[in-house]
């Protein structure tokens, strides 16, 4: 499936290097593989923060093929290692290779899933918890509980959510979280519920119920929540062409939820509206969805995955769906290609990393370069930095993840190569313009 392919570009990007030089109001926060044997990590994704602004990560290790680790950034500087997810000749009993922002909530306990290990090796939801001196983790869920080939109730998840995190208010740690497994069949949606004992888990969806996946297949990234309790998210593949589609799961009484497609990606011609929707949906403040696509704008090679991408917008009643900005319209990438997610920043605009292009190539022939941070508002399309400016890619490259924002307007983000010692880091640009 083509869902594997984020996880594929990620290794497949190296170590890049560049020789250009340029001014940027991006600082790096912290480079893994800091420490003896990289035992602070290396290769970090998705940011969440805490109301008191501390950062939190998951560090998949995918380099060293381990666990992963769960990090903590005190207040965006000062990093330490809360969790590191124990595996033994491949047996990663507690799960391995965390994705996904991670949730917070009230207490400062932390939610999370992991793409693969636990008890049946088909991931997890787990729970740490903040003690005196250590993070203990509890195991929420283990997938493919029911056993066979199927997996009905999921595997591979990728990610959470809950009621209240799209306007940005915590975690209750006692309301329903909800989620996506890209795996399991097809893909499943469903809901975690805390009981008077273990957690309950319910399949809200089964994706490719319909003939040639017409309702969409492989849910990647965690949905999200409008206030009217529907859930909002991607299939990447499958949909009206099997290019994609942005589905509607609504409650519908009696514990049952409903399905439907509210948009289908690659109507146009080759694609020039985007293709295989790789990344989280985002609302604004007008209930707009914004999010962005890996394949397909105007820009791109037709017939092949290599294409650039693109950032679109679909109104509330789904029907006004408009492409905002189609990337590499500049010669070289300049302006970026495969893009990650988007953030809405308060002011109407949205910020976002793609993984490659920019212009900085890798000096080793093979095509890739650092990436690029960007803002798209009114005023147009601007890049804010372009990657491997620095020789040997010091100042980080291959960004794997939407960025966030704190409340005075910093924007923070993960790179997956580069840095100072070419393990990743954590980035900033204060109140980017």
């Amino acid at each position: 499936m083509r869902s594997t392919l984020i996880l594929s570009l990620a290794l497949a990007a190296g170590a890049l290097f560049a020789t250009a030089a340029e001014a940027s109001a991006l600082k790096l926060v912290y480079s893994f593989c800091d420490a003896r044997r990289c035992r602070d990590g290396v290769a970090p994704m998705e940011l969440s923060r805490d109301a008191t602004g501390n950062l939190f990560l998951v560090v998949g290790d995918f380099k060293r093929r381990l666990g992963g680790l769960i990090v903590e950034l005190a207040h965006g500087k000062t990093p330490r290692t809360l969790y590191r997810f124990p595996c033994d000749d491949g047996i990663c009993p507690n799960g391995a290779g965390p994705v996904g922002p991670l949730v917070v909530d009230v207490r400062g306990n932390l939610y999370g899933v992991t793409y693969a290990g636990g008890a049946h090796n088909q991931g997890t939801v787990f729970k740490l918890t903040p003690g005196a001196k250590d993070w203990t983790l509890a195991t929420l869920y283990d997938f493919c509980a029911q056993g066979g080939d199927a997996c009905t109730d999921g595997k591979q998840p990728v990610g959470l959510t809950y009621a209240g995190a799209a306007s940005g208010q915590p975690y209750d740690g006692t309301s329903p979280l909800y989620g996506t497994a890209s795996g399991g069949a097809n893909g499943v949606a469903f809901m975690l519920q805390p009981a008077d004992g273990p957690w309950t888990e319910t399949v809200l969806y089964s994706f490719c119920a319909l003939a040639q996946c017409a309702d969409g297949a492989g849910p990647w990234m965690p949905p999200i929540m409008d206030g009217a309790g529907n859930l909002f998210g991607v299939a990447v593949i499958g949909g009206g062409g099997d290019n994609g589609a942005i589905y509607e799961l609504s409650p519908s009484g009696g514990g049952a939820w409903v399905e439907k497609v509210v948009h289908n990606f690659c109507q146009e011609a080759l694609c020039t509206d985007g293709d295989y929707p790789n990344t989280a949906v985002a609302f604004d403040a007008d209930g707009n969805l914004w999010g962005t696509t890996l394949e397909g704008g105007t820009h791109c090679k037709a017939a092949t995955w290599q294409s650039c991408g693109v950032i679109y917008k679909l109104g509330p009643d789904g029907s006004s769906y408009t492409v905002l900005h189609s990337f590499c319209q500049q010669s070289d990438c300049k302006d970026g290609t495969f893009p990650n997610g988007i953030v809405p920043s308060p002011d109407g605009g949205v910020y976002g990393t793609t993984f490659d292009g920019g212009g900085n190539p890798d000096g080793q022939g093979s095509g890739h370069s650092g990436g690029t941070v960007y803002r798209l508002d009114g005023s147009g399309f601007k890049i804010l930095h372009r990657f491997c400016a620095e020789t040997d890619c010091t100042d980080g490259a291959a960004p794997f993840a939407a960025p966030i924002l704190d409340g005075d307007g910093t924007l923070y983000g993960t790179v997956f190569d580069g840095g100072a010692n070419n393990g990743g880091a954590v980035f900033k640009v204060a109140r980017p313009d």
